[in-house]
């Protein structure tokens, strides 16, 4: 996917992309790279934090979108989102930015223990 990289912006779960069998079997640490649209990303970020979809948008700067969209039109692709529930996600963002160049699924590292 060309606006978007194999890595998050996270070292520690770009860490688990690297070393996905010493995670589990150290940590417990189960990941999977799902795609989604970015409405239903907002979605499960809205769920995962007990929140509407729209106190979600409405977290969103106008200013950082225009941003990184800018940063990606000119070929720099942006990190993968990230869904960790119950405590963290990374990536309303770049969500939106996907929305408004019109993509249809988006990247999306989901990371839970077991």
């Amino acid at each position: 996917m060309k606006y978007f990289l194999n890595k998050t912006d996270l070292p520690f779960y770009d860490n688990i992309l690297k070393n996905p069998e010493y995670h589990i079997r150290a940590k417990g640490i189960h990941h999977k790279v799902v795609y989604m649209t970015p409405d239903q990303y907002m979605k499960e970020v809205a769920i995962m934090q007990g929140t509407t979809v729209q106190d979600q948008y409405d977290m969103i700067s106008p200013g950082l979108v225009k941003q990184y969209k800018a940063q990606t039109l000119a070929g720099s692709p942006m990190p993968m989102l990230s869904l960790e529930p119950p405590r963290n996600q990374e990536g309303r963002h770049r969500a939106m930015v996907a929305k408004e160049l019109g993509l249809k699924k988006i990247p999306v590292l989901k990371v839970w223990k077991e």
